[in-house]
């Protein structure tokens, strides 16, 4: 665990913390659906998004010229990639911002369920966070919360929404169980774009990402700190991504 880094980050940017964010400490509760089989499937796809970045001046934009046209465009893409190449995954779609009907049903065409939290106190918070990793993790702190009892998967696949897949991954390959992430030795970091939990229950998959999302409020890079919280993790060599990072650049890993 890297906590000099931690402790640097705390120090540097203590004076940024708003305590509007210790609302974000606080636990969801779980909500067990009476008469409601758990869904379990083989390939379970969560999808973090938030297409509409300009909806209020309260929340940073990083790029004003990636617009929430494009944003969708590239959502729509990645998302059919999903299907084109896990024909057996179950798409899971937690969406942040509010989005007009006729793109709700775009997406929802392409997806098995889809999740508004763009009115959600703890969204509406963490998007005010200069840290892009504070609302993705509270989205996905959310969903797992709530729902940990609810489904169940041999892998679960964590995709930012903008991103294409090119292969899959998990094809004739026998990973062992845990947490698996691209990892980049020169920054001595992983990428959040894109990562498999094998084996593991949503319940196991909360306390990570709920230390991941306390690191992101420090203002720390959650690919920083994210796989230092699984106990059993391994390293890809190649995640079978395209996209384009903030609109600009083109990453593929």
């Amino acid at each position: 665990m890297k906590y000099y880094l931690l402790i640097i980050h705390i120090l540097k940017n203590i004076f940024k913390f708003h305590p509007r964010y210790l609302y974000l400490f606080r636990k969801n509760k779980n909500i067990i659906e009476k008469n409601t089989p758990k869904i379990q499937k083989k390939n379970i796809f969560v999808i973090t998004s938030c297409v509409n970045i300009n909806e209020s001046s309260e929340y940073p934009v990083h790029n004003a010229n990636h617009t929430a046209g494009d944003r969708l465009n590239e959502t729509i893409k990645g998302l059919k990639s999903i299907r084109e190449n896990y024909s057996d995954s179950y798409i899971i779609f937690l969406e942040s911002s509010n989005l007009s009907i006729d793109n709700i049903d775009q997406v929802k065409s392409l997806i098995d369920e889809y999740h508004n939290f763009s009115d959600l106190k703890a969204i509406r918070i963490a998007r005010k966070h200069y840290n892009k990793g504070v609302p993705q993790f509270t989205a996905l702190i959310n969903f797992f919360e709530i729902n940990c009892n609810n489904y169940c998967a041999d892998n679960f696949h964590i995709l930012g929404a903008r991103y294409s897949l090119t292969t899959n991954i998990t094809k004739d390959k026998n990973f062992k169980p845990g947490a698996h992430f691209l990892y980049y030795s020169e920054y001595n970091n992983v990428s959040t774009r894109y990562f498999l939990l094998r084996e593991l229950s949503m319940v196991e998959l909360i306390k990570p990402f709920r230390k991941t999302l306390y690191c992101a409020l420090a203002g720390a890079s959650v690919e920083d700190f994210i796989s230092d919280f699984f106990p059993k993790n391994d390293y890809l060599q190649k995640l079978g991504i395209v996209g384009l990072v903030n609109g600009e650049k083109l990453i593929d890993e």
